[in-house]
């Protein structure tokens, strides 16, 4: 496995895609391949819902490579918790101020002023070449503001609150911290016990 790229002068930059994801299922690109939008029209989360992103946030994908014949499934269906225990981190290095949990499989939760809202979404699909599986990793992630609708057990939310003066996001950045926190979990996934899981557990919330 290679991991994800973290030069962002080498990430694919694009204003307008129907789904970053869909863009990289489509596209040949090699393990490691990062690709960031401003805008999605047909963004989408698990069980193909919506996924509604709001201007400002971050929006972006990750490709994976695995032999398919050295990774079993039920290590590949581990992804979703290593790519939330990494977005986690790095929106906590963006606004150490908030608290934050993680939903399994696939959300993350704030929680400000008792009250707790769905900040953030991951989707990984995948699809086999040959002996080649192709892993996409997705995450989008409400910024400065959060759209008026959702599907999720929590009403979407904002990482920062602007009425209260606080940020601003450097897109950027928070990306950057997502794969470095990612790729220095990466190698867990081949372990029996990622040590990631035990971070799940410390961050879990309920539903």
């Amino acid at each position: 496995m290679i991991a994800l790229e973290p030069n962002a002068e080498k990430w694919i930059r694009l204003e307008s895609v129907d789904s970053t994801n869909s863009f990289l299922l489509r596209e040949d690109l090699p393990s490691g391949t990062i690709v960031i939008a401003d805008r999605q029209t047909q963004g989408r989360g698990r069980h193909g819902r919506q996924w509604v992103s709001p201007e400002g946030s971050l929006i972006l994908s990750g490709i994976l490579c695995f032999d398919s014949e050295q990774i079993s499934d039920d290590r590949l269906t581990l992804l979703p918790l290593l790519a939330g225990v990494a977005l986690l981190r790095a929106l906590q290095k963006m606004n150490p101020s908030v608290n934050l949990g993680i939903k399994e499989p696939n959300d993350i939760i704030i929680d400000r002023n008792a009250r707790k809202g769905k900040v953030a979404g991951i989707l990984v699909e995948s699809e086999i070449k040959g002996r080649e599986r192709r892993v996409i990793v997705g995450v989008g992630v409400n910024a400065t503001s959060a759209p008026e609708t959702s599907d999720s057990v929590y009403q979407p939310a904002a990482l920062f609150d602007v009425s209260q003066g606080e940020g601003p996001f450097d897109r950027d950045e928070c990306a950057r911290l997502f794969v470095m926190e990612l790729n220095a979990r990466a190698s867990q996934i081949e372990s029996a016990t990622p040590a990631f899981l035990g971070e799940v557990a410390q961050y879990r919330v309920g539903s």
